[in-house]
């Protein structure tokens, strides 16, 4: 984590009907720190700011508008910290409020490039969550013999309906991207002959449950909610597991990959103790982090399955390259940003 440059934002604050503040702060790998105020005008006649506009628009399909935003939003989130970012490829952003829920890597400068083709991206929902990781990762080792992955792909969800009647969908391409996982994990030798493959009627939520706690890397190629992950089951309630669960579990995991809609945002929340401290967004991938996992990769919005599945055998390629085995054993949160880096780049070629 030492290695990455940190950028912090602030509680966006409102000052007047007009105008909005957001503070935002830089810290550099060797402890500079350099902090900017920068204002967001309201847009509309509801009081929101370009950034909550971006954050509606993304679950809608109005890709020219979408573009538009994003392009306003790295102007105002990103150019004005231009010259203490720009000797680090790395960042790690923690946003507060409504930033959570801001795609960063795919924010367009004025010549069209996405964020993501100039810096690796990693993101905490809160500071306390980063000081928790770093104590983590450099406490927990593993030997290559005993690494385990759990990958989960496409349940069977014919079996109940909601009340409504409908169903959810089923998932072809997630059915060929946890094959893909797979076959990428069986080839990579600390996990050549212990990767679990759990796929359809045999994606049970009692089956996860037997399986999570001893893995080493998990892959849910899967329908979800931000409170939750259905699997296999002959009920809604059996077929959800929950976020409340989940953050009471032991995981020894080094690597969790949500690959399904919405899986990082949730409930924002905030504590006060002597002041105002953001704790931001609870949502799946923190429950992952809480019950014990160094690092989690997960989705802002709605994803399309067919490109979720080449997104992520993009990434495996790139993690496993020329073995998988660091010396303690874990992934690093720089080797999963930097893949996903490798991978979205792919993604837009």
């Amino acid at each position: 984590l030492n290695r990455l440059g940190t950028i912090g934002l602030g509680t966006i604050d409102e000052k007047n009907e007009e105008l909005h503040i957001m503070l935002v702060w830089v810290v550099s790998a060797t402890g500079c720190v350099y902090s900017q105020q920068v204002d967001l005008p309201t847009t509309g006649t509801g009081g929101g700011t370009v950034v909550s506009e971006l954050c509606e628009a993304l679950h809608s399909d109005d890709t020219a508008l979408i573009s538009v935003l994003l392009r306003r939003c790295h102007a105002l989130l990103i150019e004005p910290l231009t010259p203490s970012i720009a000797s680090t490829s790395n960042l790690f952003i923690l946003p507060d409020g409504e930033l959570h829920a801001v795609p960063f890597a795919a924010l367009t400068n004025s010549n069209g490039a996405q964020l993501i083709t100039t810096h690796a991206i990693c993101m905490a929902s809160s500071i306390s969550t980063l000081i928790e990781l770093q104590a983590r990762s450099g406490e927990r080792k593993v030997d290559c013999d005993e690494r385990i992955a759990l990958v989960v792909g496409a349940p069977d969800f014919t079996k109940w309906s909601f009340a409504n009647g409908e169903k959810l969908a089923p998932l072809i391409g997630a059915k060929k991207e946890s094959q893909a996982v797979r076959n990428a994990l069986e080839e990579s030798e600390p996990y050549a002959d212990t990767t679990n493959h759990l796929v359809g009627t045999k994606a049970t939520t009692k089956a996860v449950r037997d399986y999570i706690c001893d893995a080493h890397l998990i892959h849910f190629a899967t329908h979800g909610r931000p409170d939750g992950v259905y699997f296999s089951a002959d009920s809604q309630e059996g077929a959800l597991l929950r976020m409340g669960e989940i953050q009471w579990l032991d995981l020894r995991a080094a690597l969790v990959v949500l690959s399904h809609c919405d899986s990082f945002l949730g409930e924002l929340t905030s504590q006060t103790t002597g002041g105002y401290t953001s704790e931001g967004a609870v949502g799946m991938a923190r429950a992952f982090i809480a019950a014990g996992a160094l690092a989690v990769v997960a989705s802002l919005w709605p994803v399309e399955d067919s490109a979720t599945q080449k997104l992520m055998t993009e990434f495996y390629s790139n993690l496993l390259q020329g073995g998988s085995c660091a010396p303690d054993g874990n992934f690093t949160p720089g080797d999963v940003s930097r893949s996903m880096r490798a991978a979205m780049i792919a993604m837009l070629e």
